[in-house]
């Protein structure tokens, strides 16, 4: 189970919303990451869960859920902004909900 909320950047309009770090759902664990071509963060499922990674093919490399090609990286909210570079990922708890 994850805990998803909104996160604002301290210095910039940047907001995003996801874990902000590598979590694990009953779908599998993701990891944030960071999407060049989209400007945004987004969580991506990196691997199955346990009890299915010897049935199934494993997960592609990460990757833009809305486009393969664009340039991504691993991200946390614990690094600067990914967008500005300069300010603090601020979490929201008002927002937190649990994703499963």
């Amino acid at each position: 189970m994850a805990t998803w909320m909104d996160w604002s950047c301290s210095k910039c309009d940047f907001v995003f919303h996801g874990a902000g770090e590598h979590s694990a759902l009953r779908s599998g664990t993701t990891t944030s990451i960071y999407c060049e071509g989209c400007e945004d963060v987004m969580d991506v499922l990196d691997a199955p869960p346990p009890w299915r990674r010897d049935k199934e093919a494993p997960v592609e490399p990460l990757a833009c859920d809305h486009d393969k090609r664009h340039a991504i990286r691993p991200w946390t909210a614990k690094e600067p902004c990914p967008h500005c570079g300069e300010g603090t990922m601020i979490p929201d708890e008002r927002t937190a909900r649990c994703v499963d």
